[in-house]
């Protein structure tokens, strides 16, 4: 399982200078992905600096992590300039892009854009089909032209490719598509499970997919609530505020009460706790990539957020990986003796 970090600036979302700290930081903790969200306007609570330019940032104070969107918004984007920017990144990162897509669900963003929040899937649509072009065909029509759209991308034909969506509908085209699916941290166990069976349904394979969780780890579960609950307490009564999460099936009014969400959504306690709940949601989903969303969009303290990366890499991951290990094996072991006994039975 891989193990990444995601928000505006993959978590560290503070300052501009605790960003460019994080690349660094992550990879020599062993964490494996950096994914930056794409936002505009004021955030409040973090700074959100604009995502390609970040992550080519990043990616040059790095060796082997990797970086990814999470995601961006294809309507906004003009797709020969997109197509450009990305595989620069490929090139300049040495293939270590991972590349997060959606419609788009903000529609204010669409707005100020001059764009019809109605039309957004077919204007995805075009600007992905043009996006592949560029990176796939030698040369394509361009305007009155035929030209090359350069540089193409080390990872070939492209890096991979995940589709960002709430809707089960959605996660069937994805896998369709033969496109991962992205699953975000704000999204309810069972929104989980919804997307994820109608992904796999279509023929997609879980183990390809990144799920977010909000994450704390403290040194016992008591110190982690007690750190997560005042970033956990704005956080669901911003959501309830705007509604946003109840009109897209996200969750429920139950889901967002600060206590249970913080028990059922976000993934908070001790080393030993934290993992626990990671194996347990892993043996639901079968996900193949945790991405831990440490800065609870900018409520959580930098303190804390350090703490957290720290503790789960030194303390939560060899024991989630041992966890893992162990269902893999008592799986194996079941398969094994399976054929025995049905054998067994048709000797008797």
């Amino acid at each position: 399982m891989r193990f990444d970090l995601s928000g505006c600036g993959a978590g560290l979302d503070e300052s501009a200078a605790g960003l460019l700290e994080l690349g660094p930081r992550a990879e020599s903790l062993g964490y494996d992905g950096l994914w930056i969200n794409e936002e505009h306007f004021g955030q409040g609570s973090r700074t959100c600096l604009s995502p390609i330019p970040l992550a080519t940032a990043l990616a040059m104070r790095t060796h082997t992590i990797r970086i990814g969107f999470s995601v961006l918004v294809l309507p906004l984007f003009e797709p020969i300039r997109l197509a450009e920017e990305i595989a620069t990144l490929d090139v300049l990162s040495e293939g270590r892009v991972d590349l997060g897509v959606s419609r788009g669900n903000t529609s204010r963003y669409f707005e100020a854009w001059g764009l019809s929040y109605e039309d957004r899937s077919a204007a995805f649509s075009s600007c992905f089909d043009k996006l592949i072009r560029c990176w796939t065909e030698p040369k394509i029509e361009v305007g009155s032209r035929i030209e090359s759209i350069e540089p193409k991308c080390i990872q070939r034909p492209h890096p991979p490719i995940y589709f960002a969506t709430y809707r089960e509908e959605g996660a069937a085209w994805a896998a369709e598509q033969g496109l991962s699916l992205f699953q975000g941290s704000q999204q309810s166990a069972d929104s989980l499970r919804r997307c994820n069976r109608a992904f796999r349904d279509a023929g997609g394979d879980a183990g390809n997919v990144p799920v977010g969780r909000f994450v704390v780890v403290g040194e016992t579960d008591q110190v982690a609530l007690q750190a997560a609950w005042p970033a956990a307490e704005k956080l669901t009564e911003g959501y309830r505020r705007s509604g946003e999460q109840l009109r897209r099936r996200i969750s429920t009014e139950e889901d967002l009460e600060t206590e249970r969400w913080l028990r059922e959504v976000a993934i908070v306690g001790s080393p030993e706790t934290v993992a626990a709940r990671i194996a347990a949601l892993h043996d639901d989903l079968g996900f193949g990539s945790l991405q831990l969303v440490t800065g609870f969009l900018g409520h959580l303290p930098q303190t804390e957020v350090v703490r957290t990366l720290e503790l789960f890499a030194k303390e939560v991951k060899p024991r989630l990986q041992s966890m893992l290990r162990e269902t893999e094996e008592q799986s194996v072991v079941t398969m094994q003796r399976s054929p025995e006994a049905h054998q067994s039975g048709r000797r008797g």
